[in-house]
């Protein structure tokens, strides 16, 4: 293939007179970071010549920036490998709109055709084109970024993609994975682009806050604990005149717990996995023993309670700290899990702590430190005119406000000031254009109509967060996937899931009635019948998805083999479908070696026949779990691409998807639109039997 270095805009013009309809492409950064990534260069690929653009200090940057958007514009297909990295660095440079609907990534083609092998673009170079590539960090360290050797490795690139897709294409189509690829996973990749460049803000004073609660907190703790144990705590003062605590104990050592609890009279059941050195594993001191222990000694559920809050402290409070950027954001890497759920790691704001665990209260409402993008106040000056923005008086639109204010005290006017705005929309919009501004004035301080007006902003300019998440998807796809009519039904009619199975497991005698969502005793019944609901919940339903053992019910719910196996099989006979879904999943992986989603989402086990039956029994309730949430992830992800295409003219921005919520960022007054919108998408992302349902609302914080 023809290769070139270019490094003028005429040069990149003649090249481009060339290009073919379907190019591959890749870009070179100076960073991985969105804030502080600058392109460097990127290639192109059409097949049949292969070409680098250097723009490293080059005097041509801009013309050939927009060449380039020229040519998206005029292409058919754009093939990138990981094009939310390529997508987010085009974005900072004015280029989004060209690639709508022609964006190619081979990253996510191979996926979806083999999710259990590696998808880095030099793993599969070297596995299936067979050529064996140097790193970015070898090149770089070695030649620098203006060398032959530079541009050779970034032209392989993009050639290297573009010989991918030749055979990922085929492969797609050969494997019935055609939809999923082009109408579910590629919109899909522009969402995830959004999510990179707008992040997640940060309150640093509530984080601090809860930063010096835990620690306080986790200080109480050992003090107390070692005072259940009868030792004397020693504590000294620090410089700082803090307290500090000599203690030799590690409360979150295994080894030393196991020791201080069996000099309690206490015996450890939980071992650690075997391994060399410990071929029949270790007495370990985990969260399930210290359940099996709990009411036996005070010190367990004080230790309990310890581990929880130093949980709480080291994996979320002090570990996110690190995580804000300088503008008071965060931005993580997402990833996909072998079920397609999206994942997201650096931080991992999908796994947030629960408000509680354990039978424990949270001491903090950890989601409450992520908060709005904040509006910048004017600031207002009383000088000459070249020092200000916009001057707030006659003839401009904020002139009228002197005839409405002319009189009365502060408060008056700031009364009338409202009035004024809520009475014209176009008024509000203006109000916006004041943010950041610098305000020139000339009235009185008493009642200075810019400070007013500075105050306005700070009260109506507001962003707030959209959070809606879906009620019961799992359960309804559970339906959907099985067909099993007995749920159908049941959802279509507006009942409790979670109630109705509590109702046959456990005898509870109510009505069809008391089981509707919408019924006038529903919320009596639900309080009434809170634990029955929660066992159907946490021991039945989900555990049947999930594809929990009745042994794992037995533990999760501290009840008997026994009793666990009766709720599981009280479940079946009032879903029998869905016993006879597993049935028939059983036979489909063991014909195939994979399963499907309705979708066509494969899951592969390739080593299902060569394995004990204790691990094909595992790999079956992995299969069937696979039919549900790979169902619900494509759902999620359907959904989030028709949101962003509907508020795409609004002033909202999609900033986190965990698991089956969604968080939409927008302007206060633009709130029940873009509520509307979101709702809309979400419930009606995928045409079913059974509908399904949003909960939305509109908050100033993060909250669950």
């Amino acid at each position: 293939m023809k290769r070139i270095a270019i490094k003028t805009y005429l040069d990149f013009l003649n090249w481009s007179k060339t290009c073919g309809d379907i190019i591959s492409f890749d870009t070179e950064t100076s960073s991985l970071s969105y804030l502080h990534l600058s392109i460097i260069g990127f290639s192109i690929c059409d097949g049949e010549s292969v070409c680098y653009l250097d723009l490293f200090k080059n005097k041509d940057f801009v013309n050939i920036i927009g060449l380039l958007n020229k040519i998206f514009w005029n292409c058919e297909k754009v093939i990138m490998h990981n094009a939310p990295f390529d997508l987010k660095v085009l974005y900072k440079y004015g280029i989004g709109e060209s690639l709508g609907g022609k964006v190619i990534d081979t990253r996510i083609a191979a996926f979806l055709l083999d999710e259990n092998r590696l998808t880095g673009l030099k793993f599969l170079t070297a596995n299936i084109l067979g050529k064996k590539r140097l790193s970015w960090k070898q090149i770089t360290e070695k030649y620098g970024i203006s060398s032959p050797e530079f541009y050779n490795y970034a032209m392989n690139d993009a050639e290297d993609t573009w010989n991918l897709w030749k055979i990922f294409e085929k492969q797609l189509e050969k494997e019935d994975l055609s939809y999923l690829f082009y109408s579910v996973e590629m919109p899909f990749q522009f969402v995830i682009r959004d999510m990179k460049i707008n992040g997640v803000g940060v309150d640093k004073q509530k984080l601090l806050e809860f930063d010096e609660k835990c620690v306080k907190l986790l200080f109480e703790l050992e003090v107390d604990l070692l005072k259940t144990l009868g030792i004397k705590p020693q504590i000294q003062k620090r410089f700082d005149n803090s307290e500090e605590l000599l203690c030799d104990l590690d409360f979150n050592s295994s080894q030393q717990m196991v020791k201080i609890i069996e000099k309690l009279g206490l015996e450890i059941k939980e071992k650690t996995k075997p391994s060399k050195t410990y071929p029949e594993g270790q007495k370990s001191v985990g969260a399930a023993t210290l359940l099996n222990l709990r009411g036996k000694h005070p010190f367990i559920e004080k230790l309990h309670y310890y581990r929880y809050v130093r949980h709480l402290y080291d994996s979320f409070v002090k570990k996110i700290q690190f995580e804000i950027q300088e503008d008071g954001r965060i931005r993580g890497n997402f990833n996909i899990a072998k079920s397609g759920r999206l994942t997201m790691s650096k931080p991992n704001l999908q796994q947030n702590p629960n408000d509680e665990k354990y039978g424990f209260k949270s001491p903090i409402k950890f989601r409450e430190i992520f908060v709005p993008k904040k509006v910048k106040r004017p600031e207002v000056v009383h000088c000459k005119k070249e020092n200000y923005d916009i001057y707030v008086g006659r003839p401009s639109k904020w002139g009228n406000p002197f005839e409405i204010g002319k009189d009365g005290t502060r408060e008056e006017v700031i009364d009338k000031y409202k009035k004024w705005i809520l009475n014209q929309p176009d008024l509000l919009k203006s109000l916006w254009e004041l943010e950041g501004k610098t305000l020139g004035c000339w009235c009185k301080p008493e009642i200075c109509h810019a400070d007013i007006l500075a105050d306005l902003v700070e009260e109506f300019c507001k962003y707030v967060y959209i959070i809606a998440d879906y009620s019961g998807q799992e359960l309804r796809n559970l339906g959907e996937v099985t067909n099993d009519t007995k749920i159908i039904e049941a959802f279509r009619q507006g009942y409790d899931l979670h109630l109705l199975t509590a109702n046959f497991i456990f005898s509870l005698n109510l009505k069809e009635e008391q089981l509707k969502e919408n019924g006038k005793e529903y919320i009596e019944i639900v309080k009434k019948f809170k634990s029955e609901r929660h066992k159907a919940k946490n021991g039945a339903n989900f555990p049947i998805i999930y594809g929990t053992t009745a042994s794992g019910i037995s533990k999760r719910m501290g009840i008997s083999y026994k009793e666990a196996k009766r709720w599981m099989n009280e479940f079946f006979k009032l879903y029998p479908n869905v016993k006879k879904a597993i049935e028939e999943t059983k036979i489909e992986l063991e014909n195939n070696g994979y399963v499907k989603t309705l979708m066509g989402r494969k899951r592969r086990f390739p080593n299902y026949e060569n394995q004990t039956d204790k691990y094909k029994a595992a790999d079956l309730r992995i299969a069937f779990n696979h039919k549900i949430q790979g169902f619900s992830a494509d759902q999620v992800k359907i959904a989030l691409s028709k949101i962003a295409a509907g508020i795409k003219d609004f002033d909202a921005k999609i900033i986190l998807q965990v698991h089956d919520e969604v968080i939409v960022e927008c302007k206060k007054d633009q709130a029940e639109k873009i509520k509307a919108i979101v709702k809309n998408c979400m419930e009606n992302a995928v045409s079913l039997r059974i509908p399904f349902k949003v909960d939305i609302k509109i908050c100033e914080r993060y909250e669950k």
